[in-house]
């Protein structure tokens, strides 16, 4: 199942069943099961949730059944990231097997989960390289110099 992780540690379950697509329905005028047959609507929602931040915590908070501000409460760019691909998934795990609908989300959940992949590491690779790139000796002895006052 569909999850992610707050910054105060709480996980988040996400599941979209038929009560929920309603209550999505309801909240925010998007119609999941209507994606399921209109695969336009469906890329105008996953435009949409790239565009809006607060989109997602509004699906989200219709899916738990909570406030949406509570939700961004708890939410920094860790959490956005793992809430939108935890709602990717679980729109995936919304429609049936073999969809080709489910099919194509499934080959976006994959591209989505390898580009932050591929972001973390280059990340990694331009903090690493600017660590090896201060001169750490040059600090410690400038520290250590008295000052004269």
């Amino acid at each position: 199942m569909a999850q992610y992780r707050d910054t105060a540690g709480k996980v988040h379950p996400v599941r979209i069943s038929i009560a929920a697509r309603q209550r999505i329905l309801d909240s925010t005028e998007w119609d999941v099961l209507e994606m399921a047959h209109n695969p336009q609507r469906l890329s105008e929602f996953l435009a949409a949730i790239q565009l809006d931040d607060t989109l997602i915590y509004e699906v989200l908070a219709a899916i738990e059944q909570v406030p949406s501000a509570t939700l961004m409460e708890a939410a920094d760019g860790s959490t956005h990231e793992e809430a939108s691909t935890a709602l990717l998934e679980a729109l995936t795990d919304f429609f049936p097997k073999g969809s080709p609908i489910k099919a194509g989300l499934q080959d976006l959940l994959a591209k989505v989960e390898a580009a932050q992949e591929q972001a973390r590491q280059a990340i990694s690779e331009q903090i690493e390289a600017a660590v090896e790139a201060l001169d750490i000796q040059s600090m410690a002895s400038t520290a250590a110099v008295p000052m004269n006052g």
